[in-house]
């Protein structure tokens, strides 16, 4: 490539030429690398972050909707007239859309009236939900 400048003072010029181009470009590839690896670095980091955050909001949500349900007097240890409003504090304190309590004999108490159809079965839904008390399951 240098054999085409006649003169060495052309030669030296475009030896300078070609080589601040290399230098350029290595630190031009040298930045590019260094910066990505931050920036995936600092993208895995914050990530990361987020998700132990989302996973404390959840883990401290559902302790306080456990910590409302172990807090409300047993409904089945007062009379049932007096259950709805024990279910009704339950609901209010968790914000749960329902609070009921269903018992083996098929009848199910709510915090408030609900329109069932004549004849539904609390322990019936297809899933062992209600018997996992009872060992049933």
């Amino acid at each position: 490539m240098l054999a085409k400048f006649k003169s060495l003072r052309a030669q030296l010029v475009a030896l300078a030429v070609v080589s601040m181009l290399l230098g350029l470009l290595a630190l031009a590839v040298v930045n590019y690398l260094t910066a990505r690896s931050q920036v995936l670095d600092d993208l895995q980091k914050t990530t990361q972050g987020l998700a132990q955050a989302q996973a404390q909001a959840i883990s401290d949500w559902a302790a306080s909707k456990v910590a409302v349900v172990k807090s409300t007097v047993p409904v089945t240890s007062v009379p049932e007239a007096d259950a709805p409003k024990f279910l009704l504090q339950a609901h209010d304190s968790g914000g749960f859309d329902n609070s009921y309590v269903a018992f083996a004999d098929k009848r199910i108490l709510f915090h408030a009236p609900q329109n069932l159809p004549p004849g539904y079965d609390p322990t019936g839904r297809g899933t062992c939900w209600p018997r996992v008390g009872m060992a049933r399951c």
